[in-house]
């Protein structure tokens, strides 16, 4: 691989850290508002919480990642563009095949994450999520009790 094309890689590939840590953070925290609000609420504890968000994070990633990869590629071309570094390139005598070549490796990377992401670890997270789900929705004590409220199950008799 030519110095230029790990170059092109390095500055794909750091951006899309970047935007990709960005759009996870933005996404998360709206999941878990909602799930902070429901678990918290049924009188659950913050590790289970903790737990849930950890086995929501990785179809969240698969969410993401196309996207980050978009605007990693987006913004990486266009500040080489701005820069005058793929006109350089260009005058150099380096054909259009040459210049995609990075940028191949670059969506190669992203698909080998994504197809592991897919076909591993998503089905392994959503398998345990639904699994401590179950559990959760079994506790009929966390589904009845309410701190500070009284239970009415019916007349003249109070829990």
């Amino acid at each position: 691989m030519a110095k230029f094309d790990r170059y092109m890689l390095s500055q794909f590939l750091t951006l899309f850290s970047f935007f990709a840590l960005v759009l996870v953070a933005i996404f998360w925290i709206n999941r878990a508002v909602v799930l902070f609000d429901r678990l918290i609420g049924d009188g659950q504890t913050a590790l289970v919480f903790l737990e849930f968000t950890v086995l929501g994070l990785p179809k969240l990633i698969t969410t993401v990642l196309p996207i980050a990869t978009f605007a990693g590629s987006v913004y990486v071309i266009n500040r080489m563009t701005s820069e005058s570094e793929l006109t350089v390139l260009q005058a150099t005598g380096s054909g259009p095949w040459r210049l995609a070549r990075p940028v191949f490796v670059y969506g190669l990377c992203v698909a080998v994450m994504l197809s592991v992401l897919t076909h591993f670890l998503v089905p392994m997270a959503n398998a345990q999520l639904k699994q401590r789900e179950a559990e959760i929705s079994q506790n009929v004590t966390a589904r009845l009790l309410t701190e500070g409220t009284f239970l009415h199950p019916t007349s003249k008799v109070t829990f």
